[in-house]
C-alpha cells in the first residue's frame, strides 16, 4: 500500500513537472509570434554621465536622425541594429553603446566619456582627452566642467590609444614619449587622486616632451621630466608625485610654500629646488 502511494505521487509530479514545461515553451512561442516582426513604437535613452554632461539626450536624438538608420515606427524584419549601433558609436563622446528591444521599444543605453584633461594643442586647436585615452572634440555646447589644462607642444593628430596600439606592434619605438601620451598618464593620475586634482592647475610640454606642471597653491613650477611609453609608466608617474609629495610635507612645512622657483623631479630621489632670489 505504501509503495503504491509513493509510485502514484512520483507519477502526479512527473505530470506536474511536464505540464510546466509545456506552459513555459508555449510562453516562449507566443512570445516567438507575437514579436516576430513587430513595429518598433518609440526609443528611449539611458545615458550613464561619469563626469560633466558633454551632450544631453536632445543632442543623442538629433544626431540619431541626422545620422542613423530610421528604426522608429519600422518593422524589426526591416531594421538591422548591428548597423544602427555601430553608427551610434561614431558620436565621439560615448565610451559604450548598446542597443536592445523590449515590447516595441528601441531601448539605446550609452555611458559618456569621461574627461580628464583640456588640451590646447601645438596646431592651435583645442580638445578634450578621455580617461580612456581618446581624443575627443571641443565643439560641444557644454563644458566638460573644471579638469586640468594642458598645453605646449602636445600634437592632437594621434590618441594615446592609438599611440599604444601602434608601439604594440612595433616594438622598436618602445621608447618615444609622445607629450600627448604624457599628459594623458599624468591627468589620469590627477583625476584618481583628489589632492592632485585640486593641487595642479595646468601641464605644459616643451618641444624636447619634457613636463611641467603648474600647481594652483604656490609660486612655484615642478618639472615632471618626460613619460615615456613603457610597461611601468603608471608606477613612474606615482613615484615621482610621491616624491613632490614629501617635498611638501617636509620642505614647505618649514619654509613655506613660496621659497622656491622650481622643483625638479627628473633625478629620482634627488630633488634638486632652485630658491627663489629675494
Amino acid at each position: 500500500m505504501h509503495f503504491k502511494l509513493k509510485k502514484s505521487m512520483n507519477i502526479k509530479k512527473i505530470v506536474i513537472y511536464g505540464v510546466a514545461i509545456f506552459i513555459l515553451i508555449g510562453c516562449f512561442v507566443c512570445y516567438a509570434i507575437l514579436t516576430k516582426n513587430q513595429r518598433y513604437k518609440k526609443m528611449v535613452f539611458e545615458i550613464v554621465y561619469p563626469s560633466d554632461t558633454l551632450f544631453t539626450v536632445a543632442d543623442l536624438e538629433f544626431y540619431v536622425k541626422k545620422n542613423c538608420p530610421d528604426v522608429v515606427g519600422k518593422f524589426s524584419d526591416s531594421v538591422n541594429l548591428i548597423d544602427f549601433e555601430k553608427k551610434l558609436e561614431e558620436y565621439p563622446y560615448l565610451e559604450f553603446v548598446d542597443v536592445i528591444t523590449n515590447q516595441g521599444v528601441v531601448i539605446v543605453k550609452a555611458k559618456q566619456e569621461k574627461v580628464i584633461a583640456k588640451v590646447f594643442s601645438a596646431e592651435n586647436k583645442r580638445f578634450y582627452l578621455a580617461k580612456s585615452g581618446r581624443i575627443l572634440p571641443d565643439n560641444s555646447p557644454l563644458s566638460a566642467g573644471r579638469v586640468v589644462v594642458a598645453n605646449g607642444k602636445i600634437s592632437g593628430k594621434d590618441n594615446p590609444i592609438d599611440i599604444i596600439a601602434k608601439i604594440d606592434s612595433l616594438q622598436k619605438l618602445k621608447g618615444v614619449f609622445p607629450s600627448v601620451y604624457a599628459v594623458w598618464k599624468i591627468a589620469d593620475y590627477l583625476d584618481e587622486d583628489p589632492f592632485w586634482e585640486a593641487q595642479i592647475g595646468q601641464i605644459h610640454a616643451d618641444e624636447n616632451g619634457d613636463i611641467t606642471l603648474i600647481p594652483t597653491v604656490g609660486d612655484h613650477l615642478v618639472i615632471f621630466g618626460k613619460i615615456r611609453y613603457c610597461d611601468d609608466a603608471s608606477r613612474e608617474v606615482k613615484k615621482r608625485f610621491n616624491n613632490l609629495k614629501n617635498v611638501y610635507k617636509q620642505g614647505f612645512k618649514i619654509t613655506g610654500w613660496d621659497k622656491y622657483k622650481t622643483i625638479n623631479l627628473k633625478f629620482g630621489q634627488e630633488i634638486p629646488c632652485e630658491r627663489r632670489v629675494e
